[in-house]
């Protein structure tokens, strides 16, 4: 692990914007060998996300929970940093030491400082660095500026800074040190443009536009998220269905006087009027026309949103668009007045029955709130307890059809600043025919190239292709040990020749196209009739592997050569063949060998074999054949699956669709 002296060093050339004070050696404070923590579950990621901030508390859970801590039962002070004012140098989150000590800069433990009464007393961080208040132009702290927006969470007060606070030596210290090595802050960059899946990706030869392409697996849109442009390929709902009436030039509308009454309501129907404006649904209602609205509450969209990490199905535009639409009546509908067993029609298609249940007013057997009737310019507005046509059942079909976008459980090994690394490996090992690649993956530390963020703190996505045990095995030789597992070189130049940054779907493999791998290598695709080769070498399936990428097994190992192979061999130590089995040893049979004949016949790419990955439990340590690498003594199989301790998560937010690399580093011209 670097030290916080060599880190400046590394990075003075490129102005870091942090200035920092560097110390020979920096540990944080512990209690029984643990990091010490401040009650974080506290927290509301959401709140923070309403002031843009959240950026800080994922981070924290990365680096700082990441590892054994000591949570204080004691009152604590948190300065969160805006997410415009995170550190954005590609070195920040590199260095785990530097990383940690700029979070826990920002914790104090111990007191909750009430800054309303400015304090005269500096307070220590869990850095072991003081902070001192000052009221100049707004209070601020070590010089940042306090926004004015603050959480009073009982024990613990959050407040919110314009950007992070910059370590020093001198206020915790009280002297200068003689290695100190000030680094200037580099002007901030432009806001980058929307980036869109596939932008930049580029092609040789003639095939049909983006937009006409075969979808990969079964979502034809697989990264629509809430807010994007609107399409018609969610095989539930056609938003052009929905019938335009023309406007008028009345005064205020239905949806104008709907809005302003719901978010008169603090904290009742905020998620309604977040998903209908997501949903961009304004076009559907005239200006002079009467409606009447069915409001659930926010408790009914909470039911359907994941705890931390899981699939909301809220994340699919023409879902979202199809909830909101059918909770519209058209005409203002007095419900009260309406016979038991009337039957309306809604603005998005689907039928309500009005009935009454032991004098309960209902609609398709959900109760209506206790007189919540309330009229509105053109129109009224009647509250629920539940969505209307939203079942577990529906939203279990579009989590297999859409597994891309489940938001993944967060796992504190082998790699936790990688989770895409963390979940390949694990995935691999519980299918018996990706074993071989799995424990060479196991045997690396090549999350450092894989990072899960990029320096504006956005996710990045990766395709890997896995050659299957068998294509593995034809490198190798019977009388010879494993090169893959005592060469480190050989192995990380086979792992980087498998892996891609940007999530690739069949919709991106046309034939001629040429990928680039993280070794810099070329990948050429052949897409004929149906059946996809990277190389020469078939695809034999696909999976996704949550909202982090997706997964190719190929029977063929790209990027290294026999000759490769023989070198390593010819580079191992002579004890090393002590070690293994004379060459009159049978090797054992792999299992499931069959499952991939390599045959014209079946190894056409099948689309419906895009499966999603739901591994959610500790998988046992898969047992193989005496063919098979044995498991790592230094590292060992053991997923750790780490729930956040945050809050119940009520909207998740996965970020704009990701492109395909972008630029130079995934997909070139050939």
């Amino acid at each position: 692990m670097k030290s916080i002296i060599s880190l400046c060093v590394a990075t003075a050339a490129t102005a870091l914007l942090l200035a920092v004070v560097c110390e020979a050696e920096w540990t944080p404070t512990k209690i029984d060998n643990k990091v010490l923590v401040p009650d974080t579950s506290l927290i509301d990621s959401d709140t923070l996300k309403e002031v843009s901030a959240d950026k800080f508390l994922f981070l924290w859970f990365i680096n700082v929970l990441n590892e054994p801590v000591y949570t204080s039962k004691e009152p604590w002070t948190m300065f969160i940093p805006k997410n415009t004012g995170i550190p954005k140098d590609t070195n920040f989150q590199k260095d785990a030491v530097f990383t940690q000590r700029v979070l826990l800069n920002h914790a104090v433990v111990g007191e909750a400082i009430n800054i309303k009464s400015l304090p005269t007393t500096p307070a220590k961080t869990l850095s072991g660095e003081t902070v001192k208040f000052t009221d100049n132009d707004g209070v601020r702290v070590n010089g940042v500026l306090l926004t004015g927006e603050e959480f009073d969470l009982g024990k613990g007060k959050v407040y919110i800074i314009e950007k992070y606070i910059i370590p020093t030596t001198e206020e915790s210290q009280g002297a200068p040190t003689p290695d100190r090595h000030v680094l200037k802050e580099e002007s901030r960059s432009k806001p980058k443009e929307e980036r869109r899946r596939n932008q930049g990706f580029r092609r040789h030869g003639g095939g049909p536009p983006r937009g006409e392409r075969k979808p990969f697996g079964h979502l034809p849109n697989r990264e629509v998220l809430p807010g994007s442009a609107r399409g018609t390929e969610f095989s539930e709902f056609d938003i052009l269905a929905a019938e335009r009436a023309p406007g008028s030039s009345s005064s205020k509308s239905f949806i104008e006087s709907l809005m302003e009454t719901l978010e008169s309501r603090k904290g009742i129907n905020n998620e309604f009027v977040n998903h209908y404006r997501e949903a961009g649904l304004d076009g559907v209602f005239a200006k002079d026309q009467e409606y009447t609205a069915l409001v659930p509450t926010d408790e009914a969209f909470y039911t359907h949103y994941p705890y931390d990490w899981g699939f909301n199905p809220f994340n699919l535009n023409n879902f979202t668009q199809d909830v909101i639409l059918n909770h519209f009546i058209p005409g203002r509908v007095v419900l009260e007045d309406l016979p038991d067993g009337e039957v309306l029609s809604t603005l998005g298609g689907r039928l309500i029955e009005v009935t009454r249940n032991n004098g309960r007013l209902q609609v398709n057997g959900e109760d209506v709130i206790f007189e919540s009737g309330t009229e509105i310019s053109n129109g009224r507005v009647y509250g629920l307890h539940k969505l209307l046509f939203v079942t577990r059942e529906r939203v279990q079909k579009l989590r297999l059809l859409h597994g891309d976008l489940e938001t993944a459980p967060l796992l504190g090994s082998p790699w936790p600043t990688s989770q895409f690394l963390s979940h390949l490996v694990n995935r691999l090992f519980e299918d018996t025919t990706t074993t071989y690649f799995a424990e060479y993956l196991n045997n690396t530390n090549l999350a450092y190239r894989l990072p899960a963020m990029d320096e504006s703190i956005n996710p990045i996505k990766y395709t890997a292709v896995v050659p299957v045990n068998g294509a593995v095995l034809n490198m190798l030789y019977s009388d010879a040990p494993d090169p893959f597992l005592f060469d480190q070189e050989l192995r990380d130049s086979l792992i980087l020749n498998h892996i891609i940054k940007g999530r690739l779907y069949e919709g991106d493999l046309l034939d001629g196209t040429r990928l680039v791998t993280l070794a810099n290598n070329s990948i050429i695709v052949e897409n004929k009739e149906g059946v996809v080769t990277f190389n020469g070498y078939p695809v034999l399936e696909a999976f996704y592997l949550y909202n982090l990428g997706n997964v190719f097994l190929l029977d063929g190992v790209l990027g290294v050569t026999d000759q490769d192979v023989v070198d390593a061999l010819n580079r191992a130590p002579d004890d090393i063949f002590g070690l293994y089995p004379d060459e009159n040893t049978p090797l054992s049979s792999l299992p499931n060998e069959e499952r991939y004949n390599t045959t014209e016949e079946n190894s056409t790419f099948l689309v419906d074999s895009f499966t999603t990955t739901t591994t959610t439990s500790t998988p046992t340590p898969t047992t193989t054949t005496s063919s098979s690498p044995s498991s790592s003594q230094t590292t060992p199989r053991v997923r750790v699956e780490t729930r956040t301790e945050i809050s119940v998560s009520r909207r998740i937010n996965d970020g704009l669709a990701e492109p395909v690399p972008v630029g130079e580093e995934g997909v070139a011209h050939h």
